[in-house]
């Protein structure tokens, strides 16, 4: 069924479905979950909200009052979502952030399935598997608190961190230490240019989980 094909068939039973995201307008979300909700023969829509900042609280309730049955959450709502759901996984909650809240009856359960998609992703798709190499990140936002922890649990040697606001990127690394431990070498960095070449040299793979 084509994506025109399934908008036409919009009915009183159709499931919603969406992301929350500020701005969101260029989110490719919609695309992939419409095309995949067709194919199965699904009667399910998904659509993207912008939500700004200052109304998150209200736009999370209405996931509840309009019976939304789940949102996925982006930039840059991931870890301010937090207080307005009814309970949170215990891997969200160690992380920090969610970037899925299903609407169980009534109940907004989040969940963050960003990390464990990405070593899916690099692993099936990229054919790269992180264990034991090093490692550079770019970011310090939900993103990267969910990668930065599945990266260390798939057991890679080294994590190199770099954040356009130091102190972020220092929140990261003092959070990651606390739950890994010496599990894997863990180290920040101001990426400048000048030390560029020389952080190239001795990595595997290089991530940007930042916004642009």
């Amino acid at each position: 069924m084509k994506s025109s094909e399934q908008l036409s068939k919009i009915d009183g039973k159709t499931k919603i479905a969406g992301v929350f995201g500020y701005p969101v307008e260029h989110s490719l979300s919609p695309l992939f979950h419409n095309a995949a909700f067709a194919r199965l023969g699904l009667n399910f829509v998904y659509l993207p909200f912008p939500v700004k900042p200052e109304e998150l609280k209200i736009a999370v309730q209405s996931i509840r009052s309009l019976n939304i049955v789940g949102m996925n959450v982006t930039i840059p709502h991931k870890e301010k979502v937090l207080p307005y759901l009814d309970e949170i996984s215990p891997e969200a909650k160690v992380i920090g952030a969610v970037n899925t809240v299903h609407n169980k009856e009534g109940k907004l359960i989040g969940y963050n399935t960003d990390g464990d998609g990405f070593i899916e992703s690099l692993k099936k798709q990229g054919g790269f598997d992180p264990k034991d190499k090093n490692v550079f990140l770019l970011g310090a936002g939900g993103a990267a608190y969910a990668i930065s922890f599945a990266l260390i649990k798939s057991g890679i040697k080294k994590l190199i961190l770099a954040n356009r606001t130091y102190s972020k990127g220092r929140a990261l690394l003092e959070h990651l230490k606390k739950i890994f431990q010496d599990k894997c070498q863990l180290s920040l960095v101001e990426f400048i240019e000048k030390n560029s070449s020389f952080l190239m040299s001795e990595i595997d793979l290089l991530i940007n989980a930042t916004s642009v």
